[in-house]
């Protein structure tokens, strides 16, 4: 288990990144040695920035096996690809060629472009929050999970986000997760915590203008 959790930490690219508009950290822990949750950013065409979180259903070594198929066939397939709804397509019908009982995935996918116009799909994932001066926005354009039905469609959808927009893609191992009297933290609580972190991240972009 020790290895195996070696490795798949080894899969997932480095926790922060810095590109033209934007800067990106990301983390997975995992409620055991290893999990089904994956996230993972790749170089897309015309400069934009390709990224992806997923969350196989079920925990442990199978879940482990299949999230690490669907991050590589997630990179294979976006490269080239005429869009995130065309990567969870193509995706979603090799799942479904080769069934596995029980499980699916759900993902989110987006393309960033340098001038902030972000495209996406939402495959069934917990929908991300976009935080800036109008408030919060939620991401739900997109379809079922994947690896339920080979015909299942997807649509996708282009926002604009403007300097200073924060935007949190996440698990529901976030809003699931319980304290010691068994509350979950929810997703009220994220929204306020969310909230707090755009004012502050606000409050440096004034300082340093």
């Amino acid at each position: 288990m020790k290895i195996a959790a070696t490795i798949q930490r080894a899969l997932f690219p480095a926790s922060q990144r810095k590109g033209e508009g934007y800067e990106l950290a990301a983390t997975s822990l995992p409620c055991r040695a290893i999990g089904g949750d994956f996230f993972d950013y790749f170089d897309g065409a015309d400069a934009r920035l390709g990224f992806v979180l997923g969350d196989v259903a079920g925990k442990g070594p199978p879940a482990a096996l299949l999230a690490s198929r669907l991050q590589g066939m997630m990179a294979a397939f976006a490269n080239g690809s005429r869009g995130p709804a065309h990567t969870a397509t193509l995706v979603n019908g090799e799942l479904a060629r080769r069934v596995v009982e029980g499980r699916f995935a759900t993902v989110f996918h987006g393309l960033l472009a340098p001038d902030g116009r972000l495209t996406y799909t939402n495959a069934g994932h917990n929908p991300p929050l976009i935080v800036g001066p109008a408030g919060v926005r939620r991401l739900e354009t997109g379809g079922l999970p994947l690896g339920l039905f080979d015909s299942a469609a997807f649509d996708e959808e282009t926002v604009q986000l403007d300097r200073g927009d924060l935007m949190i893609v996440f698990s529901d191992g976030v809003v699931e997760a319980t304290d010691g009297d068994g509350v979950e933290f929810g997703e009220e609580r994220l929204v306020d915590r969310t909230n707090d972190l755009y004012s502050n991240h606000a409050m440096r972009l004034v300082g340093s203008a």
